[in-house]
């Protein structure tokens, strides 16, 4: 790799603003917009970008003058759809305007070094002070530097690591080009620019979204076109927008719909989702010009569409009556395939179990479960941080995806009681749906969301993907685990090391993984829908039905099912402050949970970050303060891959009414660091007997729980310790049993847990794991 020369960043930033440029923009394969930027010598720049997603226009434009560095001026409009913002910097004060808002504030620069959301060139200082950081400090593999989005007026942490350089054949002979691998928050892209900064490309696969200046289409390639068995993008498409679906009970829901322009009949693909429409049609002509009908569709009560917007209860009817109107139209030839992730992932399962005729195939993306085991209850513990935090984006007609990485508005709220009080104290407004969710505690208050118990009818071939980190990643493994159980065999499985920005990221926190973490899925989708929409013979028999990625090791594995076949049980029984192979002497441990003192909001204040948190290391464990317990194991003699499905059986004993446990396994180093491995399980201890009915405790009596981590595979090196942490406790995540019997929505009164786990005995405490050959 070619070292450039280490200059001190101030004159970086000062003196390096690249070359004039010109973009195109391609989205999900096809044009969708241009991006320009020209800096001049005397520190003034310009840059716009107009993007076109699906049916909607972005447009960005920034203008100022840098000197010696730092801001002279600056003014910076977006527009969207959901309005305008204006940023003005002058005379060290900013002026920023949202729709009739204006705030002014006190302009202080605290660092040199810049960037923009929609306007690669402004990356120009941020890349050269990435690399030559990385470069001064090659042990490191990852830098961070702080940089300010000119577009937003806000400065973000940018963390990145080199990738190799490229040497391409341009106009004007061979060039090198540098690049980067960037994170910012959730998201992550690439950086490829000219040795003096100038951005040539900026990548953003998670989001589909690619811009390349002119002249450097060839640094990236199709991946799809090594793959001429699947349908090819031959024809011209038609739109059609707002289309209106009339149900049963008279509801209409707003459709956008991309196909072929040509007779005949053909397959549909279809997307429903409570986020907008246009935004999923991003994908509409990567489908159309290959053969198939792409329709994106608003939930009811959602942007265009009317009825009352109640989350998840009328997704399943109201996604069959769609799917009977779509096989009824005369360019539809009755296969229809859904695809999306998150709630556009639930929609699916939520219709697969009603069977409709001409639903063939599913594509679930990180899907949630039912109601009861992930949010707004996670196998009966309150998801309060979950709840509001979604709530907040959805509170309007219209998705406010604005804020989605910012704190809750008023964090230190999160200690309101009683809970049906919570989300007016926190967003300043009660929501409807979160005065529902907090009354409606068993499974038989969710009709319409209680999908899991009827699995048995969706017999439909699912494409299962999600992350070990994935915060919905409980509904992929129950989902998964209820089809095999049924011994269906036309199920594929992907589990990746992400977060639930699915394949977008090749690291979480300090965690690298590698670039082969990040999967090209594109021709995997149409391998799956030309085999179950155009019944071609394309292959899928040969694709692995499990493939699953181990961290630790950094690799893929394909296997034939999860568990494997291959995998041997291994059992670690629980005994003072030890996990041990054979069954240990009769004993027991202690610990003591008060909700009264558990109120630490730190966690929250820090935003999304709060969650990305479970995956980083496990800070300051110390036992001495009682509030749980900790067992390791010896350190493993060699190489050891531990895998899920994994299950903890807790035998205890309580002096409250109820309480929570929260399992967490952890890798512990020859030093004694701790990390987390996956994402542990939970279980409010009064839905023990299911989650259909609250059982109360007897204080003193003795009872026996299963808790079930969720699913992960992790290679523990030679000398590590397998460790496990349990608490009753995940506030402010999750709400706090208070160990009586009041209403989860109503209830205040909180006593002290002293919670005792029995080891040993005819009911010993344990933990078993799948061993990985």
């Amino acid at each position: 790799m070619r070292v450039i020369s280490l200059l001190p960043a101030v004159c970086l930033a000062a003196a390096a603003q690249g070359q004039s440029q010109h973009m195109n923009v391609t989205i999900s394969g096809n044009p969708g917009g241009e991006s320009s930027w020209t800096p001049l010598p005397d520190g003034s720049f310009k840059g716009s970008s107009t993007l076109h997603l699906g049916g909607l226009t972005l447009n960005a434009a920034i203008a100022g003058k840098l000197t010696a560095g730092k801001i002279e001026s600056l003014h910076a409009e977006n527009v969207s759809p959901a309005g305008s913002t204006i940023l003005d910097v002058k005379d060290e004060v900013s002026t920023l305007t949202a729709g009739k808002t204006t705030k002014t504030t006190p302009f202080k620069q605290t660092t040199t070094f810049y960037a923009a959301n929609l306007i690669p060139g402004a990356w120009t200082t941020t890349a050269l002070e990435l690399r030559r950081q990385l470069i001064a400090h090659p042990t490191q593999g990852m830098m961070s530097v702080s940089t300010y989005f000119l577009d937003v007026g806000q400065a973000v942490s940018i963390t990145a690591k080199l990738l190799p350089d490229r040497i391409i054949t341009t106009k004007t002979g061979a060039e090198t080009i540098e690049r980067l691998e960037c994170s910012a928050g959730l998201t992550q892209l690439e950086l490829d620019f000219k040795p003096d900064g100038t951005i040539l490309a900026f990548d953003v696969p998670g989001q589909k979204i690619r811009f390349v200046a002119d002249g450097y289409e060839g640094l990236f390639e199709d991946p799809l076109a090594k793959y001429p068995e699947l349908s090819q993008p031959t024809y011209k498409t038609v739109t059609q927008t707002k289309v209106p679906v009339r149900l049963s009970d008279g509801t209409v829901l707003a459709t956008d719909i991309e196909r072929p322009d040509a007779e005949g009949k053909f397959p549909v693909v279809l997307v429903r989702t409570p986020y907008g429409r246009a935004m999923s049609m991003m994908d509409g002509d990567f489908y159309a010009k290959r053969g198939y009908v792409y329709i994106s569709q608003d939930c009811r009560g959602r942007g265009d569409s009317t009825g009352e917007w109640d989350p998840f209860i009328h997704e399943g009817k109201d996604g069959y009556e769609t799917i009977d109107w779509i096989a009824k139209q005369t360019w539809s030839n009755g296969r229809v395939g859904m695809i999306g992730g998150s709630y556009l992932g639930y929609v699916q399962w939520a219709v697969a179990v009603l069977h409709p005729a001409a639903l063939k195939c599913i594509v679930p993306q990180v899907s949630p479960p039912d109601a009861m085991h992930n949010l707004p209850y996670e196998f009966g513990c309150p998801f309060i941080y979950g709840d509001i935090w979604w709530a907040k984006i959805v509170a309007g007609k219209d998705a406010d995806f604005s804020s989605f990485m910012a704190p809750l508005p008023h964090p230190d709220k999160m200690t309101v009681l009683p809970l049906n009080k919570l989300d007016k104290a926190v967003l300043g407004q009660s929501i409807p749906f979160y005065q529902k969710w907090i009354t409606r505690t068993t499974s038989r208050d969710w009709k319409g969301w209680d999908f899991n118990s009827n699995l048995k009818d969706a017999d439909v071939p699912a494409l299962h993907i999600s992350g070990w980190w994935d915060g919905d990643g409980i509904g992929t493994k129950l989902n998964w685990a209820a089809e095999r159980s049924l011994g269906r065999k036309d199920q594929w499985l992907i589990e990746g090391p992400w977060t639930h920005a699915f394949n977008s990221s090749t690291s979480i926190g300090k965690l690298d993984f590698g670039p082969s973490a990040i999967l090209e899925l594109d021709s995997l989708y149409l391998r799956w829908f030309d085999t179950w929409l155009k019944e071609k013979p394309v292959g899928l028999d040969k694709v692995a039905h499990v493939k699953i990625f181990v961290t630790g090791l950094n690799q893929w594995k394909e296997l034939s099912d999860w568990p494997d076949p291959s995998e041997k049980l291994r059992t670690f029984y629980l005994s003072q402050d030890a996990l041990v192979e054979k069954p240990p002497h009769t004993s027991s441990e202690e610990y003591t949970f008060d909700p009264a003192k558990n109120v630490s909001t730190a966690v929250v204040a820090k935003g999304n970050q709060a969650i990305g948190d479970f995956t980083g290391k496990f800070e300051g464990l110390d036992k001495t303060k009682g509030k749980y317990l900790l067992f390791q194991s010896r350190p493993f003699t060699a190489d050891t891959i531990l895998a899920g499905p994994a299950t903890v059986d807790l035998t205890f004993k309580t002096s409250a009414y109820d309480t929570d446990f929260f399992v967490n396994f952890v890798d512990v180093d020859e030093k004694g660091a701790y990390n987390v491995v996956g994402t542990g399980g939970k279980l409010r201890a009064s839905y023990r007997n299911g989650v259909d009915r609250i059982d109360y405790l007897t204080p003193g009596k003795v009872y026996k729980v299963t808790v079930l981590p969720w699913d992960f595979a992790k290679q523990f090196k030679k000398g590590h310790r397998l460790a496990m942490v349990v608490t009753s406790s995940a506030f402010p995540l999750f709400a706090r049993n208070f160990g009586t019997k009041e209403p989860i929505a109503t209830g205040t009164h909180m006593i002290v847990q002293k919670n005792t786990l029995l080891f040993g005995g005819a009911s010993p405490s344990k933990v078993t794991v799948h061993v990985m050959p």
